[in-house]
């Protein structure tokens, strides 16, 4: 078996579908919610995490031996992805077949939601009523941006908080705080941190700037899938008469050649020059560059195995939840 056992209390109802369910199906579900969620996942001396490693092969993922995957486990993973449960993407230069598409991260919210609850990092917020941290319909290349995001402020010092429940028409996916400033709630300098993937459109894009530049108190660090898709939001944003914005150079090339410290200059410039302006963004990265800690002035990563103040691990040698605070 694996060494990932989902719990076998789940659909517990005698009238549901749980016996006709195999548990290997269960168990490939569970570590891709664990994953997905940002639970560290310990084999023996290696630990796997959403928020410091590429994404793992699922039969590492599981931890099981090449028999059990080849028999067991593979035969299952393939009858799922022909029904649709998985998205294949690339992240961070790597093909992951196992990316869960929406309707299989739902699923997985159903079935595993109170059994999560008590696994979750404490800087992110548990949704409930979806079984999951945030929202659950974001796909696996969005999750693992923010992931990244909230490890390297948190090995900086700073102390994230994901998927903040405020209400305002425009929250970001993180904020970032100072951790010796005691009142980070309320009036205290911020980093906000929005991770742009393919889904989001030009009205998103406009309404997440105006967000940024209305509030003052917050520097705004935006992420983005790759280089490609950084340079052709800030020619929009540019562009539009919709958002007050005008970074110098632009139009930039959209091919990809322009590296994330060359588009930070030319907004760090625009800041600085009184024919442009950019009070909706502070600083743009890639995935990527964060996983390869290139994030610069704005924070720098001593490379940590989990962030200090993690909660839980899964650990499979033990069989149970460590709590390794």
């Amino acid at each position: 078996m694996s060494s990932v056992e989902a719990p076998r209390d789940i659909l517990s109802d005698p009238h549901d579908i749980r016996e006709s369910v195999a548990d290997e199906r269960l168990d490939i579900v569970w570590a891709i919610s664990l994953w997905y969620n940002g639970v560290p996942i310990q084999h023996g001396s290696k630990t796997y995490y959403i928020g410091r490693d590429k994404p793992p092969s699922l039969k590492t993922l599981l931890g099981c031996s090449e028999s059990e995957w080849e028999q067991s486990y593979k035969p299952i993973f393939y009858n799922l992805k022909k029904d649709g449960a998985f998205r294949e993407s690339t992240i961070l230069r790597r093909k992951v077949e196992w990316a869960p598409d929406a309707s299989l991260i739902e699923l997985t919210g159903e079935l595993f939601s109170d059994h999560l609850v008590d696994l979750i990092q404490p800087w992110s917020a548990f949704n409930s009523r979806k079984g999951h941290i945030g929202d659950w319909n974001e796909l696996l290349v969005h999750r693992t941006g923010v992931a990244l995001a909230a490890s390297l402020y948190l090995d900086s010092g700073w102390e994230p908080v994901c998927y903040p429940e405020i209400s305002r028409e425009m929250t970001p996916d993180l904020y970032a705080y100072r951790s010796d400033l005691v009142e980070k709630h309320k009036k205290s300098p911020r980093w906000g941190g929005e991770v742009i993937t393919a889904h989001n459109d030009r009205e998103m894009l406009e309404r997440k700037y105006n967000g940024f530049a209305e509030d003052k108190r917050t520097s705004a660090l935006w992420i983005f899938e790759n280089r490609a898709q950084a340079a052709k939001a800030i020619n929009y944003l540019s562009e539009t008469s919709d958002v007050d914005c005008s970074i110098k150079n632009t139009p930039v090339n959209t091919s990809g050649q322009y590296s994330t410290q060359v588009l930070n200059k030319y907004i760090k410039k625009s800041k600085r020059k009184n024919q442009f302006c950019c009070s909706g963004m502070d600083r743009v990265f890639t995935i990527t560059s964060i996983h390869d800690s290139k994030l610069n002035d704005v924070t720098r990563h001593n490379p940590a195995d989990i962030p200090g103040s993690s909660r839980y691990i899964i650990n499979s040698e033990l069989g149970k939840i460590q709590n390794i605070a």
